[in-house]
C-alpha cells in the first residue's frame, strides 16, 4: 500500500533569512452573453477568487506555494507543494499542484492572452493531484518524472487490493528553451525572445476496483467523462495514454503557441487536439486569435475560433480582456461574447 499526505506547515516569518512569505489576492470579474442554439443566456460573475501564499523555509533551496480558492462562497484548496532545489540541475517538487502534461494548463489562468483556455486543454487536461515531481538537467534543457495518486485534488483515496504500479498516474516532460528560460506566460509583454520545445507523456492504469477515485476527481477532462466513465463507473480496467507537443516563440513583442494533443483508452475512445495562438502586444495593447480543433475517432470534429483584445493597465496585475467564441460542437453552435477585469494585489 502507498500512502501520500499533505503537510501543512505553520510559518513564523522572520525578517532575516530564515523565511520568507509573499501573500497575493486575485480576483477575476467576467461578464459573459452565450447564444446557444434558441437559448440565450447573459450574467456576472466572480470567475475566480484566489488568496495565494508563497515563499522559502530555512534556505532559499526550500520554497513553499499555497493557493486557495473561494469563489463561489467556498474555501477550497487548490496547491500546496514544496520545491526542493539542493542543486542547479536537481530539483524536487512534492505536495498538490497542476500535473505537468499539456501546455495551456500548465500556464496560469492570471497569465492568459484571452478571457480562459481553449475547448482542447477542457478534453484533454489532467488538472491537478497529489505526488511528487523530480526535474533533471540546467534550464535550458530539463527532464520532469512525474507520479501521482490518480485520485486528483484533496483526495489521496489509494485501493489497498492492487499493487501501487496499479494505481499511479505516471508523467515525463521535456522542456527545451535554447534561448533562456521555459516560460509559462502567453502575452509577450517586454518585447522578450524565446522559443521553447516542450513534449509530454502520460500513462494512467485503471483497475475495476478504481473506480470511485476516478469519479471522485475534481478535475475531469471531458476525455474521461466521455471515453472512461459510464454511469459512475469506469467501463473496464485498462491504460489511458495521453501524448502532448508544444512550440512557444517570442520575438519582439509577437508570440507564438501551437499545441498538439492525443489521448487512447483501449478501444473505447481515441482523440487528437490542435491549439493554434498567435498573438501581438503593443505598448499596453493586446490582441490575439485561437484555433482549437478536437478530432475524436468515429465522431463529428468540435472546434473553436476565439479572438479578442486586452489591455494591460499594470502587466498582468491590472488588466481587462474581451473575446469573441464561435465554438462548433457535435449537436450545436455556440457564440460567445466575454468581458473580464483581472486585479492582482501583493
Amino acid at each position: 500500500m502507498v500512502g501520500l499526505a499533505l503537510l501543512v506547515i505553520g510559518l513564523s516569518i522572520y525578517s532575516g533569512e530564515t523565511a520568507s512569505a509573499d501573500l497575493e489576492l486575485r480576483g477575476q470579474i467576467l461578464g459573459s452573453y452565450i447564444t446557444k442554439d434558441s437559448n440565450n443566456s447573459f450574467g456576472f460573475s466572480m470567475r475566480r477568487a484566489r488568496i495565494i501564499l508563497d515563499g522559502f523555509l530555512f534556505s532559499k533551496k526550500i520554497k513553499y506555494y499555497e493557493q486557495l480558492t473561494v469563489e463561489g462562497g467556498s474555501l477550497s484548496l487548490r496547491d500546496l507543494y514544496l520545491t526542493l532545489k539542493p542543486a542547479e540541475i536537481f530539483g524536487i517538487t512534492l505536495g498538490q499542484f497542476k500535473v505537468p502534461f499539456n501546455r495551456e494548463e500548465l500556464t496560469s489562468s492570471s497569465k492568459l492572452e484571452l478571457v480562459d483556455r481553449s475547448v482542447a486543454n477542457e478534453y484533454f487536461f489532467l488538472g491537478r493531484d497529489i505526488g511528487v515531481d523530480v526535474s533533471f538537467g540546467p534550464e535550458k534543457y530539463k527532464l520532469r518524472l512525474g507520479a501521482f495518486t490518480g485520485a486528483g485534488r484533496n483526495i489521496t483515496r489509494v485501493d489497498p487490493t492492487t499493487k501501487p504500479s496499479k494505481n499511479l498516474l505516471y508523467t515525463a516532460r521535456l522542456e527545451l528553451s535554447p534561448l533562456g528560460k521555459f516560460v509559462y506566460d502567453q502575452p509577450n509583454l517586454k518585447g522578450e525572445k524565446a522559443v521553447n520545445i516542450g513534449g509530454s507523456l502520460a500513462l494512467f492504469p485503471i483497475s475495476t476496483a478504481e473506480a470511485p477515485k476516478i469519479t471522485s476527481r475534481a478535475d475531469l477532462s471531458e476525455f474521461i467523462k466521455m471515453h472512461i466513465i459510464q454511469e459512475k463507473n469506469v467501463r473496464s480496467n485498462g491504460t489511458l495514454l495521453q501524448g502532448e507537443s508544444d512550440l512557444k516563440i517570442w520575438w519582439d513583442f509577437i508570440g507564438l503557441e501551437l499545441e498538439g494533443l492525443y489521448a487512447k483508452f483501449k478501444d473505447y475512445g481515441e482523440a487528437f487536439g490542435l491549439r493554434a495562438q498567435p498573438s501581438v502586444v503593443f505598448q499596453n495593447f493586446g490582441f490575439a486569435v485561437r484555433y482549437s480543433l478536437i478530432s475524436p475517432k468515429g465522431e463529428k470534429n468540435i472546434w473553436e475560433i476565439t479572438a479578442g483584445p486586452s489591455y494591460y493597465f499594470h502587466g498582468h496585475n491590472l488588466k481587462v480582456q474581451a473575446d469573441y467564441s464561435y465554438i462548433s460542437e457535435q449537436d450545436f453552435k455556440r457564440n460567445l461574447i466575454r468581458v473580464q477585469l483581472q486585479f492582482i494585489v501583493k
